[in-house]
Formats: C-alpha cells, sequence, structure tokens
C-alpha cells in the first residue's frame, strides 16, 4: 500500500498539468527538450535536456555517463535496457573519475548516500518515477535486478577497483577543492548516521564478514525530489547510510514536506494499481482537447479554402 507522503508526490506532480504535457511530448520523443510556456528547462535538465541523455554531460566537459570505470567513468555494469553508474560528474574538486565522494563535508548535497550507492538508468524515456505506469513494471523489474548485480560487484571488487566498499576503506591523503582548501578522502566514523557508526567500526574490524551481510535499499527521487529530470533507481547499503542521506531527506523534509526518497515498492505499487494511469490521463485530457479543437479547425480552415476555390 501507498504512503501518505508518496500519495502527496503524486497528487502534486499530476497538478502541474504544463509540466505533465512537457514530461510526456519529452517521453514520446514529440521533442528533445523539456521547456514551458517561456522556454525555459524544467527543473533537473541542462537547457531543457536531462544529464542522462546521451551527449549532454559531455557539452559540460565531463565524461558521458556510460563510460566504464576502467575508461574513467563511473558504468558498472549494463543489461540490456538499462546502465549502472556510480553517481559522477562531480565539480567540487578532482574526485577519482569525477566519482561523488562518500563525505558530506566534501560533496554536499552530491554526496553519496552510502558506502556502496549505484544507480540505475533506462535507455527509454521516463522522465520520473511518477510517470511509471503499469505497463512498464517488467522494464522497472530488469532495472531492480541489475542494480542487485552493480551492488554486489561493488561489495566484492577489489581495491584497485573504484568504489568498491575496499576501494572506499583505501582512501588516504587529501585533496583540493575548487576553493583551495584541503579535504581528507579517508572514510571515518563521522561520514555515518548515528545508528550506522557501529557497523562501520565492525566492518573496519572484520572487513570480510561485514561484506557478507550487506543489505540494499531501492529508492526514487520523485519529481521536484530529483536533481535530474530522467527516471532513476538508486541502490545503496542499508546499514551504512552516510550523512549526506540523512542531510537530504531533512532538507526535503524542510522545504517540500515530502521524503528525498521514495521506497521503489510504493513506485511499483502505484503503478500495478492503474493510479497513475488514471492521473496520467486525466491531467492530459486538456492536450487532448487542444488537439481535437485544433484539429476540427484546421478541417474548417481547409472546407473555407475548398469552397472559396470553387
Amino acid at each position: 500500500m501507498s504512503s501518505f507522503a508518496a500519495l502527496s508526490l503524486y497528487s502534486n506532480y499530476y497538478s502541474d498539468k504544463e509540466r505533465v504535457m512537457g514530461d510526456y511530448a519529452w517521453s514520446k520523443g514529440e521533442t528533445d527538450k523539456m521547456l514551458d510556456s517561456e522556454g525555459q528547462g524544467f527543473p533537473g535538465t541542462i537547457k531543457g535536456e536531462p544529464a542522462f541523455e546521451d551527449g549532454v554531460l559531455e557539452s559540460l566537459g565531463l565524461p558521458p555517463f556510460k563510460c566504464w570505470r576502467r575508461e574513467g567513468g563511473t558504468m558498472v555494469a549494463q543489461s540490456k535496457n538499462w546502465s549502472a553508474i556510480i553517481p559522477g560528474g562531480f565539480r567540487g574538486a578532482n574526485t577519482p573519475n569525477k566519482m561523488n565522494p562518500i563525505s558530506f563535508d566534501i560533496g554536499g548535497y552530491s554526496a553519496l548516500m552510502g558506502l556502496v550507492h549505484v544507480i540505475v538508468i533506462p535507455d527509454k524515456r521516463i522522465t520520473n518515477c511518477v510517470t511509471v505506469t503499469k505497463d512498464e513494471v517488467p522494464l522497472i523489474e530488469e532495472g531492480i535486478q541489475l542494480l542487485y548485480t552493480a551492488f554486489n560487484l561493488l561489495v566484492h571488487g577489489g581495491p584497485d577497483e573504484i568504489g568498491s566498499v575496499r576501494w572506499q576503506l583505501a582512501q588516504k591523503g587529501n585533496i583540493t577543492m575548487r576553493d583551495g582548501s584541503e579535504k581528507s578522502m579517508m572514510v571515518i566514523e563521522d561520514d555515518f548516521i548515528d545508528e550506522c557508526k557501529d557497523n562501520w567500526r565492525k566492518l573496519v574490524q572484520d572487513t570480510e564478514t561485514g561484506l557478507k551481510d550487506m543489505k540494499m535499499d531501492i529508492t526514487c527521487h520523485g519529481d521536484s525530489m530529483s536533481s535530474i529530470r530522467k527516471l532513476h533507481l538508486h541502490g545503496f547499503s542499508s546499514d551504512y547510510k552516510t550523512c549526506a542521506w540523512q542531510k537530504m531527506e531533512e532538507k526535503a523534509q524542510e522545504e517540500h514536506q515530502l521524503p528525498k526518497n521514495t521506497p521503489i515498492e510504493e513506485v511499483l505499487y502505484m503503478a500495478n494499481s492503474g493510479k497513475v494511469d488514471t492521473m496520467k490521463k486525466d491531467a492530459l485530457m486538456v492536450r487532448a482537447q487542444v488537439s481535437i479543437t485544433s484539429s476540427h479547425l484546421s478541417r474548417q480552415m481547409t472546407t473555407a479554402q475548398d469552397g472559396l476555390q470553387r
């Protein structure tokens, strides 16, 4: 059953008819940009285009999101319809492969939400979890399976594999921030929320046992909670949540009275229940009426022109 917070998230989104119609047109390939009535890009886009589209990150001088870790990117795995990456494109300092850091002190609200944090992005154009419909559930299930694959690769990867647990444990030295200040790259106990600090201490003392027990939460950042306006699923270590996870949740509650992370179970419920189909249909009714009216006017003009020619 979906929570009250999830219902509020969905109802807020579908009450914005312009946003819904713009997202729908982009998802159907009718346009390559998501723009408002004044020609401005929707939130979460770069001049109307989401970063998780081919060529967008490259235009900013960043590695494409489908760039493998060994080639300078953060991609971990792929399936038929999805790509799994570690959140990256960090511009606050020269991190390895521009991967987002764990420390909130370094990464701020761009920092990773867990000791392991991976996201999966579909090839298909889907703007956000709030637009996922019942017929797209099999696609989402494929994405979830890829999340588990990528998560396990990072949990069990060696110390030379960027983003793996063993790699994070091996981080030492300082990094120079854009303002010239120096920050330590070492992952420490204070990078994690209070309830996870004991797990971190045990992991440092007995890494092999800790790796065997690592669990994953799967969430989405719904609508305005998302910094990138294309669907992506987050998988992160639930027993090693970072301070960044907590700070993001606090900010979302303060600014929007909504959770930053919507559990995947609620997304699947809203899709399978048919609620999304109904809300989308109602929101797009205006678009359909405009289309019918335009078609009717076009036929009237054609008829009038034919009459004049006769």
